[in-house]
């Protein structure tokens, strides 16, 4: 009984092992088209907006240049708030 499993086993691997592979269909890539007349992407308008978690104020600079604070103290109909010079001195000056 043991003999015949075990042949059944051996021949079962052996057929297994000798057969072959499916064949696998064949993918196509994909060609991907990009138009030639795109016209090229805007400059960033660029934007930095640093908490200061100290004074509670957020210091909004615009391509650089110091614009003022948001410290909470914006008219509640303004949406969103405009930045405006700091209450304190910061030594940094607003430039239009």
């Amino acid at each position: 009984m043991r003999l015949s499993i075990v042949l059944a086993c051996a021949a079962v691997f052996v057929c297994g092992c000798f057969s072959a592979p499916p064949a696998t269909p064949r993918i196509d890539p994909l060609a991907s088209v990009i138009p030639r007349n795109l016209p090229p992407p805007p400059a960033p308008d660029e934007w930095n907006l640093l908490p200061n978690p100290t004074t509670g104020e957020i210091e909004v600079y615009h391509r650089g240049a110091f614009q003022g604070v948001i410290d909470g103290t914006e008219p509640p109909g303004q949406n969103p708030p405009l930045p405006h010079p700091p209450h304190r001195s910061t030594g940094a000056t607003i430039n239009p």
